[in-house]
């Protein structure tokens, strides 16, 4: 705030007008130059320029027109110095705001996403405000007002005020006209502003001359100069501690094209600012000790950056139904590409361009993240979950072949061993000649490989049980998760799906066979009181009538409340249909999983069992791997559970459930007691992993 001038500057005397500003909205509390008390007698700080923190800088909400938002007091502070710096002719350079996630040009007034494509928001300077919503007056109203109050009362002058008698009328001291209102002071602190429509004016007219009414009480708004909240240079967020990548499955080339606000949330980077927001918002509310602490999601949207077909689908589409079609060939389709020996390469070498290309870059724009020991994880959803497990596993189509050309018969193994060594000679001097042209791209002939060291895996809505099992993955017996995902490649593997996703798959079971009769982790509500390690919990074992008899007790419930004939007759039909299902389930515990020959044994063996044998059934995995979110326990999830089931594969990101799941795993390290909502903390366990 500036500082009162020397005795020996001019003063200017104005009449008093004391007027109560109305209150403000509580989340912008008035701070600063707008806290003094219009009674004051003293103005000298009102006569002064505003100071950085004073002005306040907003960018436009792309999904409401003309609705400003603030940005925080440091990336305000910042914009302000550069457009002074530009005033003063000296050269224009962009500004990192909003987590440095967006570059803004202070001259051409725009706000550009800087990982992925969004359109670009005009920002504005705001000077003054109406303080019944504090939006920013256009700049170029702002600067009449701004040179009018000047002249009123001159930068470095001390303004003060005359006492007012009480049956006096306040007098205007100024009027600037602007495009629709004019706005009149009262003092240096109150002015008001008067629209010019007929409606306005006719209002003053009667509340003025017919019933004696200050002319001030009938004004359209009343102005602030200055924000109604100082900027601080500290009001910033923090650096990245924990980056994670997320890789986008099917649809993204659909959603891409198609203008629909349900489909086009799940492009990769709707879902990332999905749950960018609710780990922020969780991580303030359960993590208050670790307020440094940011975990930051980056998308990677590679679909658009390859083309697979060439036009050659599109032209073999049939007529009609065109649009339907052209939606199945942009989605679903997909993962017939990813099959296909000829494009497997090819997407697998894009994800790891594209993640290398945004680290790259993510590290130009943060160069302290590694020095803070920031950490990087990836996030795979649907189809997205097995391109990151093959990109970790250095998966090769060719490779896997060759592997397995022992199993194959002697004579033929002699007429392909001179087409795959052909084969490789070739794709040796393909990749010479990749590297020649595309050096940041390879660092070697060798396996694919991420700049980092990969933190944890997620793999959301995944398939990659059902992809394991066409390549013929047979459960390892010995419980150990590098069998399907080495620690080298990542030090925690999470599965985590819906109940209701018809695309997700377990994984467990690929471990060890047993494991099919064990729950999968419940996720923690994100309302419940106590939120325990999930290391700490105990595993729950499938009761083979378990599902039946919930939804027995259901349909009794609902029977009981029925008074319609067809819905109870339509009940009937369903519980007969649940006992049928609950026979089918017992005939298929009854036949063996295992024998301790390996052998299946007939219905009467001695030796069947749910698990291969005792041994096996003390076997646990070192960690979980298969986590499922939460369902309601209702009736209706008989009905529900097939109509939400293609929502269910992409609500995750708007889950809060999974937002807490995420936070909770990322936390990890420097968690030392279970999250409670009444507690509403985590302490450090370490100090020095606070940073994590």
């Amino acid at each position: 705030m500036a500082s009162a001038p020397p005795p020996d500057v001019d003063e200017q005397v104005c009449p008093a007008y004391a007027l109560e500003l109305p209150s403000t909205p509580q989340q912008a509390p008035i701070t600063g130059r707008n806290q003094v008390s219009s009674n004051q007698i003293g103005y000298d700080w009102a006569s002064q320029p505003l100071e950085p923190g004073e002005v306040r800088w907003f960018f436009e909400d792309i999904k409401i027109r003309n609705r400003w938002v603030p940005f925080m007091g440091g990336d305000s502070i910042a914009l302000e110095t550069q457009y002074r710096v530009n005033i003063s002719g000296q050269a224009a350079q962009k500004v990192f705001v909003r987590g440095k996630l967006y570059e803004v040009n202070v001259e051409e007034r725009t706000c550009k996403a800087i990982y992925w494509p969004e359109e670009v928001s005009r920002i504005v300077r705001g000077s003054w405000f109406n303080i019944r919503t504090w939006q920013p007056l256009a700049e170029d109203s702002a600067a009449k007002l701004e040179q009018k109050h000047a002249e009123l009362y001159p930068y470095g002058t001390v303004s003060k005020v005359a006492p007012r008698k009480p049956s006096e009328k306040p007098k205007a001291l100024g009027k600037v006209q602007l495009e629709d209102c004019y706005v009149e002071w009262y003092s240096p602190v109150t002015m008001h502003a008067f629209k010019q429509s007929v409606v306005s004016k006719v209002t003053r007219s009667i509340g003025v001359d017919l019933l004696g009414m200050s002319k001030t009480n009938q004004s359209d708004g009343i102005l602030s100069r200055g924000f109604c909240e100082v900027a601080r240079h500290e009001d910033v967020i923090g650096p990245v501690n924990h980056l994670l990548f997320v890789v986008h499955g099917i649809a993204q080339k659909t959603t891409a094209e198609i203008n629909l606000e349900s489909i086009a949330k799940n492009q990769v980077h709707h879902m990332c600012s999905s749950t960018r927001n609710l780990v922020s918002k969780y991580q303030k509310e359960l993590y208050p000790d670790v307020p440094n602490h940011r975990v930051e999601f980056l998308p990677i949207e590679w679909r658009s950056k390859i083309k697979l077909d060439e036009g050659v689908l599109d032209s073999v589409t049939l007529r009609k139904f065109r649009r339907i079609r052209e939606l199945g060939n942009a989605s679903v389709l997909d993962v017939l590409f990813y099959t296909s020996p000829l494009y497997t390469e090819e997407i697998l070498d894009t994800v790891v361009k594209e993640i290398r290309r945004q680290y790259s870059l993510f590290l130009e724009y943060n160069p302290e993240f590694l020095a803070n020991g920031g950490k990087v994880s990836l996030i795979g959803h649907s189809l997205g979950s097995v391109i990151c497990f093959d990109i970790l596993r250095n998966y090769r189509t060719m490779d896997d072949f060759v592997a397995k050309l022992h199993d194959l018969p002697v004579e033929n193994v002699a007429n392909l061993t001179a087409e795959v060594a052909k084969y490789y000679e070739l794709k040796t001097e393909l990749l010479k000649l990749e590297q020649t042209i595309a050096k940041p791209y390879y660092d070697s002939f060798g396996p694919r490989r991420l700049p980092f060291a990969v933190e944890n895996y997620y793999a959301v809505g995944s398939p990659l049980g059902c992809f394991l099992a066409v390549r013929g993955v047979k459960p390892s017996l010995n419980g150990s998760i590098d069998n399907l995902l080495p620690k080298a490649a990542a030090k925690r593997f999470y599965n985590l799906f819906h109940a209701y996703d018809p695309v997700a798959f377990r994984l467990e079971p690929l471990l060890l066979p047993h494991y099919k009769k064990v729950k999968p982790v419940l996720v923690h509500a994100h309302s419940l009181e106590e939120k325990p390690p999930y290391e700490e919990l105990q595993q729950q074992v499938y009761d083979d009538d378990e599902e039946s008899k919930e939804m027995q007790e259901m349909m009794n419930q609902s029977s009981g409340n029925s008074k319609n004939g067809a819905a109870s007759t339509g009940l009937n039909m369903l519980q007969k249909e649940i006992k049928k299902g609950s026979r089918s389930m017992k005939s298929m515990v009854a036949e063996p999983m295992y024998s301790r020959s390996g052998v299946v044994g007939g219905p009467h063996s001695e030796e069947q069992s749910k698990f291969p044998d005792d041994a096996m059934r003390e076997m646990h995995l070192e960690f979980r791997v298969d986590y499922e979110l939460r369902t309601q326990k209702s009736i209706t999830d008989f009905y529900t559970g097939y109509s939400t089931a293609p929502t269910a594969h992409i609500q995750y990101w708007e889950s809060k459930d999974t937002a807490v799941f995420f936070l909770q795993t990322l936390m990890l390290p420097i968690q030392s007691q279970p999250i409670s909502r009444s507690t509403k903390k985590f302490t450090a366990a370490n100090p020095a992993d606070a940073h994590l």
